[in-house]
């Protein structure tokens, strides 16, 4: 299961919920990798100071959504471990 799409949306999500964007340049660049249970985030170089401002990142790894998608990948991987 890859959640970097998923992830890349609730950041989407929350930049709309927020109302600092709609559609253009941020929304479109913004790139989620996930490698060894670790997420990265980059986009157009203001994005680090929109989300310093705004939380966006922390507000996307509180919220329900988020929090359901990381257990649901975990649960994948440690089945996926047990079926070896």
């Amino acid at each position: 299961m890859d959640i970097s799409n998923e992830i890349k949306l609730l950041l989407r999500d929350e930049l709309r919920r927020q109302r600092l964007v709609e559609t253009g340049k941020l929304i479109n660049s913004i790139q989620v990798s996930y490698t060894n249970n670790v997420i990265k985030v980059t986009g157009v170089d203001y994005f680090e100071f929109i989300n310093q401002k705004y939380n966006i990142i922390d507000n996307v790894m509180k919220s329900n959504r988020f929090i359901e998608l990381i257990a649901k990948k975990t649960l994948d991987d440690i089945l996926k471990d047990l079926s070896i």
